[in-house]
């Protein structure tokens, strides 16, 4: 299992007690989606992917020094000259097959070989850019869970702060509180 994988699924399952990944897979469907987004938006990503296809690629070049070249040339050339006397004609074609095949190049087997621990570096980059950009979203969905929890604390400390002055205002009323008056209480109250 990769480990891109086991770090999503772990922030799933840290997720779970607060109700975030329920509700029939939608909110998994939206989780993946924000990642799959920010993946798809994301500059450093699509830069590490085209390092990843020129790296790809420098594979190919250095296989083509190792492979033999077959080149075909032709040329023609026709002449006409008239005088007096006579005439010539000349109509001279040239054709050239070659092939050549390297036996042995030290340099090229080597460049060719050193490509590959080359492409497996910028495929480590790769992943470690889609590691970060995914640790960064998942943050920011943090940061926003938080937020909302936040707000959802406040608000139902203010529907106890107002139940409070209504019991408070209600005593006041029947007599049984006389030492304070609720008016200073709602002066540290803000009003909803």
């Amino acid at each position: 299992m990769n480990k891109p994988f086991q770090i999503v699924m772990l922030f799933l399952f840290c997720l779970s007690p607060f109700g975030i990944v329920h509700g029939g897979g939608q909110s998994y469907g939206v989780f993946f989606s924000t990642l799959n987004q920010a993946s798809d938006h994301n500059d450093r990503i699509k830069v590490a992917k085209a390092k990843l296809r020129i790296a790809r690629e420098r594979i190919i070049q250095n296989r083509a020094a190792l492979l033999p070249s077959l080149s075909f040339e032709y040329s023609g050339n026709y002449e006409y000259e008239r005088w007096d006397g006579g005439k010539r004609e000349t109509d001279p074609d040239s054709m050239a097959l070659s092939f050549s095949m390297p036996l042995y190049d030290r340099q090229a087997w080597k460049t060719y070989q050193q490509a590959y621990p080359y492409v497996a570096a910028v495929e480590m980059d790769l992943h470690a850019v889609y590691q970060e950009t995914n640790l960064q979203v998942i943050q920011e969905i943090l940061t926003v869970l938080q937020a909302r929890e936040v707000a959802s604390l406040a608000k139902n400390n203010m529907e106890v702060t107002k139940r409070h002055l209504e019991a408070t205002r209600f005593r006041h009323s029947v007599g049984e509180l006389t030492h304070c008056c609720p008016v200073n209480f709602v002066i540290n109250v803000p009003t909803l």
